[in-house]
This record gives structure tokens, sequence and C-alpha cells, in this order.
């Protein structure tokens, strides 16, 4: 029985391929703008999202380092997060049940998630940029 392709493209290709899911990457930028919207602060920081790539940024006046926690990013249902120097600071496995970027209650929902966890992932966010 044959693979999918996209399945065999990710084998031969590894890491490097980029195979995004225009499902996930689509309700990943309606999240990211829902999210924006509501303006909150956890312990300082501010989430926005930059305008060319769509990355989740989070900013705090507190500290040098800004870091990105976009979920949705290169498609894959998980949030990668990563120092604005460019250092790994690990991945949160989140899944989200939402694919329509017009379901406004789903968007409610996972925006309520995404919130929670990082009110919970922040300090250890912090804790890996003040080690850098």
């Amino acid at each position: 029985m044959k693979k999918p392709l996209k399945e065999m493209l990710k084998k031969i290709g590894g890491k490097h391929l980029l195979i995004e899911n225009r499902d996930v990457s689509a309700y990943s930028d309606a999240l990211g703008n829902y999210i924006r919207a509501l303006r909150f602060d956890i312990r300082g920081w501010q989430m926005d999202v930059e305008y060319h790539s769509g990355s989740w940024e989070w900013t705090n006046r507190k500290f040098d380092n800004a870091f990105y926690a976009t979920w949705g990013w290169e498609g894959k249902n998980e949030i990668p997060i990563e120092s604005d120097e460019g250092d790994d600071c690990g991945t949160i496995k989140q899944k989200f049940k939402g694919t329509d970027p017009e379901n406004e209650k789903q968007l409610k929902i996972d925006a309520q998630k995404y919130i929670a966890l990082m009110k919970k992932e922040i300090p250890k966010i912090e804790k890996k940029l003040l080690e850098y």
C-alpha cells in the first residue's frame, strides 16, 4: 500500500522540507489576530503579530529579549518557542481543534486555551531567556 504523497515527502525531505498544512496556517493567522485583539498582559508580557511573517511575538519592557510562540508555525499543530535571537526554547505540544478561520466560537475557545497555557509557560520561558 502506498503512503500519501505528503507523508512520503516528509520522509524524503526530513525536517528540512517545508510542508505547510494550509488549514492550520490559515487558522493560525486568524487565531493570532483574534488573540492580539484581546490586548491582554501576562506578567508584563504582551503579544503581537508580526506583519510580514505572521509570527506571534511576545515582548516585555523588563526583558531585553522578546520571544516567539506561534501556534501552527510551518503548518504544525504545536507551539515552537524561540528567542528573538534565534535560541531554541523548546516546543509546547498543544493541539487545537479549530481549522475554520471564520468560526468565532472555536477561535474564542482556542484563544482562551492558548492564554491559559502561556500563563503557565511564561515563567519557564523567562528562565530560559535569562540563561541566554
